[in-house]
């Protein structure tokens, strides 16, 4: 099935997914040309249009513009010097008389009204919703003030960290008990683990920990550790720490290493026969893995319990500090209408959910695999009726493929349950950016690697890799050195001989990639098409900020520009220094 088949019609949902370079944003332009010309009464100001930054959100409204405009020249009789697939469809559709006045008269509407068209994220698209329906949202005439949510996690972790440390040891003691807070190994929480934390939808069930054996397994342990002989660091060490919990000198559980050993005892080998009859030694070694396993067990429940008391002062904190401020953040606008929705579920009327479907009959999501569950919840709410069928069409666009990282608070499960509730699907195959060697390489790699990229993953419900096809447009420029055509593009180093810790190996690794861009620039023998390769033809993806950073200061030392792309200040480059001494020599 093509995007030009793909069903439109109401009532139901298309998903279509698109892999890097296959033409999502040319096929959305395609699709929403389609939807102004073939939807009753359809017009930009009814077809909502989502993408995940505002930024995205502008650029996509200029495409979409241009396409229409395109569109418009083309049914006036200029022809276009470079057709597309799109072009050609709209001369084809024209051949019956009339459609072409009839569609140049509904472009040139949708031009008029393009401006006012609700283009842009799903917290823009909330936020309207919330001024726009306040009696329905159960918001305020009002709006509170928006503030950025990342501010007032630091805030939260820092009163949270006051209220663990300071104030009065019995009432703290009552609200976090020292056994659950042990399990946080000293490392406080930040703003980061909150904002996981306290993420909407997350399920946390307390419960009772498994009891462990009475103060007697204690002393057994102690009396096995001054027993026995041997090299048993680890396992010495273990039983220590379990007798230290089990009669309530320690809070600290053993950690991971320490209970493996007391998984794995055998002292067939290291231990003489007297050690061997030795009765607490016996005991020990026999109770030994079942102990480690009490021990895991109890401290995930603690660990559970824990995570359920910080949600649940979280909440309430966050909740007392928006209400006395009269701030929201941007994900308390996704909340808010969430639960507005949600709350029309279990009623006679739908009062918000059916005002939304009436002013937006159509849905295109752009960057699906960004979506998290409270943002499909939003979208499945409005474009499913009070009998739990569909209506209106939903069109999801993305990589599911990239679900797999998390990027944005997109998830697996929300990908899976799109997928499930589609009743159409598209697949864009071709590739349009890359080459056909590049191309070619990638597909081999998944037929070697294995097409699955999710751990839980099967064949019918897993995140996979589909092999795509080239439509051959870069090869117009090859990328070639000493004049011939690099065939083989994708190149995997690999070290058997490295050494050292992490730190020094990734240190090695950036020392190399610094070192390959440098040769190549300098090389004069590398080209893209007939145009020498240059530094802005080069891209780096790294992990984190401060590996960009590290290679960045190695590139400078090797006199290679670059144009470093993460999340640092503005202010925080040489460029506003000198600009900040500028200013103070002028003041």
């Amino acid at each position: 099935e093509s995007w030009e088949m793909l069903p439109l019609a109401p009532p139901g949902r298309s998903l279509i997914e698109a892999s890097a370079g296959t033409g999502k944003t040319w096929t959305i332009a395609a699709l929403y040309l389609r939807l102004l010309l073939e939807g009753e009464g359809v017009t930009p100001r009814r077809i909502v249009v989502s993408t995940f930054t505002n930024a995205a959100a502008a650029e996509l409204r200029e495409r979409l513009r241009k396409r229409i405009q395109r569109a418009e020249r083309a049914a006036h009789g200029e022809v276009a010097s470079d057709p597309d697939a799109l072009d050609q469809w709209l001369e084809k559709r024209w051949v019956e008389e009339g459609v072409r006045d009839k569609d140049l008269l509904r472009l040139r509407i949708a031009l008029a009204e393009l401006d006012l068209a609700p283009i842009g994220t799903l917290h823009g698209l909330c936020t309207r919703i919330l001024r726009e329906h306040p009696f329905a949202a159960g918001g305020r005439f009002e709006p509170a003030e928006l503030v950025d949510g990342d501010t007032l996690m630091r805030e939260l972790a820092a009163d949270l960290q006051r209220t663990l440390w300071q104030g009065d040891a019995a009432t703290r003691e009552a609200a976090w008990p020292a056994e659950e807070l042990a399990v946080l190994d000293g490392q406080w929480p930040g703003a980061k683990d909150l904002k996981e934390w306290l993420k909407p939808g997350l399920r946390v069930e307390p419960g009772e920990a498994p009891a462990l054996p009475g103060p007697e397994m204690a002393a057994v342990l102690r009396g096995a550790v001054s027993a026995i002989k041997g090299n048993y660091k680890n396992l010495m060490a273990g039983w220590n720490e379990t007798a230290d919990f089990i009669d309530g000198t320690s809070t600290e559980l053993p950690d991971a290493e320490k209970l493996a050993a007391m998984r794995n005892t055998n002292f067939d080998k290291a231990v003489s026969k007297a050690g061997k009859s030795n009765p607490c030694i016996a005991e020990a070694s026999e109770a030994s893995p079942g102990l480690a396993d009490a021990l895991t067990a109890r401290h995930q429940q603690l660990h559970l319990n824990l995570l359920h008391r910080l949600r649940i002062w979280g909440l309430q904190r966050k909740q007392a500090w928006m209400q006395r401020h009269v701030q929201r953040s941007f994900d308390d606008l996704l909340l808010d209408v969430h639960a507005a929705l949600a709350a029309e579920r279990d009623g006679d009327a739908r009062p918000l959910a059916d005002a939304l479907h009436a002013a937006w009959p159509v849905a295109l999501v752009d960057e699906f695999q960004d979506t998290d569950g409270l943002q499909y919840g939003i979208l499945d709410a409005i474009y499913r009726d009070a009998d739990d069928a569909p209506r209106g069409r939903l069109v999801m666009i993305g990589d599911p493929k990239q679900s797999i990282y998390r990027f944005r608070g997109g998830d697996i499960h929300t990908s899976r349950r799109a997928a499930d509730d589609a009743s159409d699907q598209l697949s864009l195959t071709v590739n349009q950016r890359s080459s056909t060697p590049y191309v070619e390489a990638v597909n081999a790699f998944f037929d070697a690697a294995g097409k699955q990229l999710d751990a839980q993953g099967d064949e019918k419900s897993g995140i996979e890799y589909l092999p795509v096809t080239v439509a051959g447009r870069a090869d117009k420029h090859p990328y070639a050195i000493d004049g011939a055509r690099v065939e083989k593009p994708l190149v995997i180093h690999v070290r058997d001989d490295a050494s050292g810790d992490k730190g020094t190996q990734v240190e090695e690794a950036l020392n190399a990639c610094a070192s390959q861009i440098a040769a190549m620039l300098a090389s004069g023998t590398h080209f893209i098409g007939e145009k020498f390769l240059r530094p802005e033809h080069i891209a780096v993806l790294l992990p984190d900020n401060h590996q960009v950073a590290r290679l960045r200061t190695l590139l400078e030392r090797k006199g290679v520009p670059r144009v470093p792309r993460g999340r640092n200040s503005v202010f925080a480059g040489d460029i506003a220094r000198d600009l900040q001494v500028l200013m103070h020599a002028v003041w």
